[in-house]
């Protein structure tokens, strides 16, 4: 096993996995946990796929992750992850509040629940994530973690605080986690899952699948498109990393595909079965019978043929 990746859930392990840390701000920016480098603000539900990210925001800032809008109500600083069944926010400093009200301040760690319409706050363990924090992340949080282990002590000593044995960013085991974030954390799928847990009917979760391939496919995008393939035949004898390689590189043979571009960009309607199991496309004359497969609660496309 890697370095980073014990690096990584060591990491995890420390803050139910998400933390928001910093100083006041022009504008929010973002840094990789792995080693502080920026990440420009909108390719930050893609990194999040493989990386944590620590968030800055000034007093007023807004920023928008998923379906999920975090304004700071004071100069904030926040650890960002993604697991494969949660996006948690924990605060380092300043203080975040979500669009639904929920907010947390500094030692406090908001829990999203990808599937589930539900978001809780939590104390986070701030002894164990300083004991586990990489370089990059210490020279932007350190302080403020040591701060919030300082204040946990004093808490523990008079009987103000129990560290919680939880841990968001690894819900399953290491091994299953691993391979399920590599298909479940995508960005396009997290979308999906975001929008299943508010309209959780198998036709409308068919229908939402094949329109977002859909729009992937009309966009030449071959990220979106690449992360809806159903991932299983991808995943025999490789990793996570090289199975969604691999589910790229047939995107782009299906984008280079020019009778299929043909016949799949352009205005089109998508109808689902009530089975939720397939959906038909029609765009102009040319109809397409998509069959989707459920893998972990999440619609994956498993083939796509003309309708006869």
């Amino acid at each position: 096993m890697s370095a980073r990746r014990t690096i990584m859930r060591g990491l995890a392990a420390g803050v139910c996995n998400l933390v928001l840390s910093g100083a006041a701000l022009a504008a929010p920016t973002a840094f990789a946990v792995w080693d502080g480098s920026p990440v420009v603000t909108d390719q930050v539900e893609a990194r999040l796929a493989d990386d944590q990210i620590v968030l800055q925001l000034g007093a007023g800032d807004q920023f928008h992750l998923f379906d999920q809008s975090i304004t700071a109500t004071a100069p904030t600083t926040a650890l960002v992850a993604l697991s494969s069944q949660f996006l948690t926010i924990a605060v380092t400093r300043g203080q975040a509040r979500l669009a639904t009200g929920a907010g947390a301040k500094p030692g406090q760690v908001l829990v999203v629940g990808l599937d589930v319409p539900r978001t809780q706050r939590l104390v986070f363990d701030a002894r164990r994530l300083d004991a586990s924090l990489s370089p990059g992340a210490r020279s932007i949080i350190g302080p403020d973690v040591a701060r919030l282990v300082a204040a946990q002590r004093r808490g523990a000593f008079w009987g103000q605080f129990e560290p919680l044995n939880i841990n968001a960013r690894a819900p399953v085991s290491p091994a299953n986690e691993w391979a399920r974030q590599g298909y479940l954390a995508q960005p396009a799928v997290v979308r999906l899952r975001r929008q299943g847990a508010v309209s959780a009917s198998a036709p409308q979760r068919a229908a939402a699948a094949a329109q977002a391939f859909v729009d992937g496919y009309s966009r030449g995008d071959a990220e979106t498109v690449g992360a809806l393939l159903d991932p299983y035949p991808f995943m025999a004898g490789t990793n996570p990393a090289a199975a969604m390689t691999a589910r790229r590189a047939a995107a782009g043979r299906l984008l280079a595909d020019a009778g299929l571009r043909a016949s799949l960009t352009g205005s089109s309607q998508v109808t689902a079965d009530p089975s939720g199991g397939f959906a038909t496309i029609a765009t102009g004359d040319h109809r397409w019978h998509l069959r989707l497969v459920a893998r972990d609660g999440v619609l994956f496309i498993s083939s796509l043929e003309p309708s006869s």
